[in-house]
C-alpha cells in the first residue's frame, strides 16, 4: 500500500497537515496525491491554526497549562472527538 501527506505552513509559521491512504488495490498513486491535496485545501479554507487531525491533542495540552498562555484558533469546524475531549 502507499498513502501521502502534505503539509502547508503558513507566514505566521502555523502548520495545516492532511493525509490520505490508498484503499485497496484500485487506486492510483496520483488520485491518493490529489485526495490528500484537496483535503488541506479544505483544512485551509477553514482557517484557525490547528488542523481538524490535531484539534484533540491541542486540546488536552491547552489543559494541562496555565489558563493565561492556553489560547488557540481553530477553525469552522471542530471534529467530533474534539468535541468530547473538551466534556
Amino acid at each position: 500500500g502507499y498513502a501521502c501527506a502534505v503539509v502547508a505552513e503558513s507566514i505566521d509559521g502555523c502548520l495545516l497537515g492532511a493525509d490520505c491512504c490508498a484503499k485497496g488495490g484500485g487506486d492510483l498513486p496520483e488520485d491518493v496525491g490529489q485526495q490528500a491535496a484537496l483535503q488541506l485545501l479544505h483544512e485551509l479554507t477553514l482557517g484557525g491554526c490547528v488542523d481538524r487531525t490535531n484539534q484533540w491533542l491541542v486540546l488536552v495540552m491547552m489543559a494541562l497549562s496555565p489558563a493565561d498562555l492556553s489560547k488557540v484558533r481553530f477553525g469552522k469546524e471542530l471534529t467530533e472527538y474534539s468535541m468530547d475531549v473538551m466534556r
